[in-house]
């Protein structure tokens, strides 16, 4: 389950307003168990020249379906989430939280839990090292990517970047809307990357779920260990325990 909140916890809130140790325990260990079995699974497909070419089929029969409309917006997509613009978008957005909130502390949990969700990913793609789809078998190959495959790091960071404004949205009136919204751009980014024949389905999928397991387990780990924690008021010259 995802924890968190646009809300900071009041001076004085309660020890047990946070997560409990054996809660956080299981998501922790849970979601380490998630990520080491996402990159088991992924080392398998990359041994595994027979389900690697059950996957070259479904990129090769995309891309024979290509149409101009979804070409363009599958390139803009490539360029929107691209890491250059994505770090752009991290940054803008934090401004925007910090300018409606005025919480230092909400718009560092915003940018603390994307940022590490999404850098994740570079990770698990070295350790995997999946070589990308071969774009000389597609009839419509749009796009060139060399890094690794697995997983995807526009999705990943689609994912994670809803995930998190979902997080902070929680019991808030407009928190369906982004709910929506969030899934709505993360499943679309997904189909875009398959649709450019970058990635394979397993990739895209690896990241959605891979990027649920570490929003959740940042987020409980967030409440848990900084949501509370003491910082230094200059004025006051004491801790306190909001980052307002």
């Amino acid at each position: 389950m995802i924890d968190g909140s646009l809300t900071e916890s009041p001076v004085g809130a309660p020890a047990d307003s946070r997560p409990t140790r054996s809660r956080v325990l299981v998501i922790s260990g849970s979601g380490i168990a998630a990520i080491l079995l996402l990159v088991g699974v992924g080392m398998a497909m990359t041994a595994s020249r027979s389900w690697t070419a059950r996957e070259m089929n479904v990129l090769e029969a995309v891309s024979r379906a290509h149409v101009a409309a979804l070409d363009a917006l599958a390139l803009a997509i490539n360029t929107l989430f691209s890491p250059r613009v994505a770090a752009t978008i991290v940054v803008m957005v934090a401004v925007i939280i910090w300018v409606v909130t005025r919480r230092l502390r909400t718009t560092v949990q915003f940018v603390g839990i994307v940022s590490g969700s999404w850098l994740g990913t570079d990770a698990i793609k070295v350790l995997v090292h999946r070589p990308r789809p071969d774009g000389s078998l597609l009839a419509h190959p749009l796009i060139h990517e060399a890094s690794n495959s697995y997983p995807s790091g526009h999705t990943a960071f689609a994912a994670s970047l809803a995930l998190t404004l979902i997080v902070l949205a929680r019991g808030r009136r407009w928190q369906p809307a982004i709910v929506v919204i969030g899934a709505a751009s993360a499943v679309v980014v997904a189909w875009s990357r398959v649709y450019l024949g970058v990635h394979y389905v397993s990739d895209v999928t690896a990241s959605l779920v891979y990027s649920v397991v570490v929003v959740s387990t940042l987020s409980v780990l967030w409440e848990r260990f900084a949501a509370t924690a003491p910082v230094w008021d200059r004025a006051a010259r004491r801790p306190v325990s909001r980052l307002d």
